[in-house]
């Protein structure tokens, strides 16, 4: 049970934690959604949405009942976004290894609403990085460094992806068997 001295200090302490003061701090936290569409779940895009239907009507099959069908269409919802998610991991990987660059074509969810379409690797959009170094394995150290940060942040959505599929599968076996 919390105390009252404890009430007290959290009452003190909740006006002090207000978010962001900064311009620049406000700028960042309000891209924080739109960095690549993972937060988004499959079914707010048309492709994926067809995705989620096909996976749907093999988990349930033709003649599934409403209850069967949508938990079925949250067990294909779910592994959509955590193939969405190792899809990018690998799309990042494979963009490392091959040019050593972290870029990404301006048609890919990631590049979207991320003006250019350039990943945003630091908080503080106006400052440059420096330059890769000549040094193969100099630059392929320095290339996975800056992308590690990015490589961490996906590791979130796909926790969440996996919870949620696992949960859901959990329904559907417990509504079928």
């Amino acid at each position: 049970m919390i105390s009252e001295r404890q009430t007290a200090a959290d009452r003190v302490y909740k006006g002090r934690s207000t978010g962001p003061r900064t311009a620049g701090g406000k700028k960042r936290s309000s891209r924080n959604a739109f960095r690549h569409g993972l937060s988004r779940r499959a079914t707010a895009n048309h492709f994926d949405r067809a995705r989620v239907e096909q996976l749907t009507d093999i988990l349930a099959g033709p003649d599934a009942g409403t209850v069967h069908r949508e938990l079925a269409t949250a067990v294909a919802d779910a592994q959509i976004d955590l193939s969405r998610v190792r899809a990018t991991k690998i799309s990042i990987l494979e963009r490392i290894g091959a040019v050593g660059i972290f870029d990404y074509p301006a048609n890919s969810d990631w590049g979207k609403h991320v003006p250019g379409g350039r990943v945003l690797l630091k908080d503080d959009t106006s400052e440059e990085l420096p330059p890769l170094p000549e040094d193969d394995a100099f630059r392929a150290i320095e290339v996975f460094r800056r992308a590690l940060p990015e490589l961490l942040k996906l590791d979130r959505y796909e926790r969440r992806a996996l919870s949620r599929r696992k949960f859901a599968i959990r329904a559907l076996c417990a509504f079928t068997g």
